[in-house]
């Protein structure tokens, strides 16, 4: 736990510094390609932003590196963290570049391959993590941090370069001057929320972080690595909304109201789903892996809650707000949960430090922020993103948050939680919020053949199997099953290959539509 505390001020206080070099040029990229139709223009927009980000990015990075041990020693008396924050320092040139590669690839509408490189890197991430964390211990950490964001960099860079291959000359200086006016109209904005989203978050930690003791943050940091996986899911909700949502606002506003609103209800259904999960079973996974993290079940539970609210604010105002080119709302809402929790946080400090009292304190900020989105959109845009169903569903949360708190057994929980889930999809299937699966209309009559196919339908070289079914498919509709695959020994076999992977990993999750 001691050591998870201190990866905790560690992280916080980079996140700090690193949100810093943030300037919403991510948000500002999906937007403004999500409008583009030429793709040089595209590749113009990809330049510029690569240049305004790394000449903040680097600076700011090389400032923290060498400015280490004065933040270590001088302002939390911790000397042992400096090499952690200087190795932190060079992920966030990494991430500099991973962020605007990763927006380029969401504006363009490419998601199936962003999905694909996310789902490689994760298991990647798992591996390295793992086992450099075992071997090394906190330093192997930060430094499996530096392997995986270097990656997802690499395969990020052959994504981009093989849909704007040809176009991506670089920009004249007038072209610079005009993208970077043009990505300004809404980065300014996203910036600042972006840093009042990362204050927020490490609250707990920057404000009592000198005070408590090493347990207790490690405490605090372990319900916000819970809570965070919420906000992970969130954030790309966010960019596919930016981008889908942006163009139905500038083309079919009726449709964008609409769209939206159900939209909006099918994310609360879906993190409902998520959330309900994470608070009834969490602590639990967490118990059975260090038993000395027990105590920390009640901040867990308080941090999740937080977070929920927050990923429906993150999703609510990137889908509402910022394609309505109103990202001032949004900061403005982000800037009120914020100087909530601050308060709280802030009155602990001097009366009584203490770890669950300052989780009260960031679910109260996140709350005050959810209830502002719900108004602001209803009296902007008559976008109804609160139903009295779905406050019945967060009610409902609440309330299962607060039996939690009491610590009732196992066995009770699994009851509850299995009779709160069929409730909660009962009624979302009711009301025609569970989405339904992607297909195609089939012809009333006629064959409709399934092959269990003896080799892959992009192999290399074709049997007669893929020659009649390619032929057999111009007529009837063909599902064609590939045979089972060892998945590392594939992806070993095509390591000289990666778009032959992606897609590989894009038919694990969901049919691939050839024909």
């Amino acid at each position: 736990a001691d050591q998870f505390g201190l990866v905790g001020l560690v992280m916080g206080i980079g996140g700090v510094i690193g949100v810093s070099q943030h300037l919403g040029i991510v948000d500002g990229v999906i937007r403004e390609v999500a409008v583009l139709k030429n793709k040089n223009d595209i590749g113009k927009v990809v330049w510029v932003s690569h240049l305004v980000r790394q000449l903040v990015t680097v600076p700011l990075s090389l400032g923290l590196f060498f400015f280490a041990g004065a933040i270590a020693s001088g302002i939390y008396d911790r000397p042992e963290i400096i090499p952690y924050i200087q190795i932190f320092a060079l992920v966030l040139i990494l991430q500099g570049l991973q962020d605007v590669l990763g927006a380029t690839l969401t504006g363009i509408k490419k998601f199936g391959v962003l999905y694909a490189i996310q789902i490689l890197t994760a298991v990647v991430n798992i591996a390295v993590f793992g086992w450099l964390t075992l071997q090394y211990q906190i330093t192997g950490f930060f430094w499996a941090m530096v392997i995986t964001t270097a990656i997802m960099v690499a395969l990020f860079v052959g994504a981009q370069w093989k849909y704007l291959k040809g176009h991506l000359a670089v920009p004249s200086a007038a072209d610079i001057r005009n993208y970077i006016r043009r990505i300004a109209r809404i980065s300014g904005y996203m910036y600042l929320a972006r840093i009042l989203f990362i204050v927020w978050q490490k609250l707990p930690l920057l404000v009592l972080g000198g005070i408590l003791a090493a347990t207790e943050l490690g405490f605090i940091n372990a319900a916000l690595a819970f809570g965070s996986r919420l906000t992970i899911i969130g954030m790309a909700l966010s960019e596919v909304n930016l981008s889908w949502m942006s163009t139905l606002f500038a083309q079919e506003r009726d449709r964008f109201r609409e769209v939206v609103t159900h939209n909006m209800q099918r994310v609360l259904v879906l993190l409902m789903g998520l959330t309900t999960a994470i608070l009834f079973f969490g602590p639990d996974v967490l118990n059975l892996i260090r038993a000395e993290y027990e105590p920390a079940r009640p901040i867990i539970l308080i941090m999740t809650l937080a977070f929920f609210l927050y990923a429906l604010v993150d999703i609510g105002t990137s889908s509402v707000f910022v394609p309505a080119d109103k990202p001032r709302t949004r900061t403005l809402i982000f800037a009120a949960m914020t100087a909530v929790s601050a308060t709280i946080i802030g009155w602990l400090l001097l009366a009584q430090p203490n770890a669950l009292l300052a989780a009260y304190g960031v679910l109260a900020g996140a709350l005050v922020a959810y209830g502002l989105t719900v108004l602001a959109a209803r009296r902007s845009f008559a976008v109804h993103l609160l139903t009295k169903q779905l406050a019945l569903f967060i009610v409902l949360l609440f309330v299962a948050t607060g039996w939690l708190l009491t610590g009732p057994a196992l066995s009770w929980r699994i009851i509850i939680f299995s009779l709160l889930t069929v409730f909660i999809l009962w009624e979302a299937k009711r009301s025609k919020l569970l989405p339904s699966l992607p297909g195609h209309q089939l012809p009333a009559t006629g064959p409709r053949i399934i092959c269990f196919a003896g080799g892959f339908y992009d192999a290399k070289t074709w049997t007669n199997r893929q020659h009649i079914m390619s032929r057999v498919a111009k007529r009837h509709p063909v599902l064609y099953v590939e045979p089972r695959v060892w998945i590392f020994r594939y992806i070993w076999q095509n390591r000289a290959d990666p778009m032959r992977i992606l897609r590989f990993l894009k038919r694990i999750v969901w049919y691939e539509r050839i024909d």
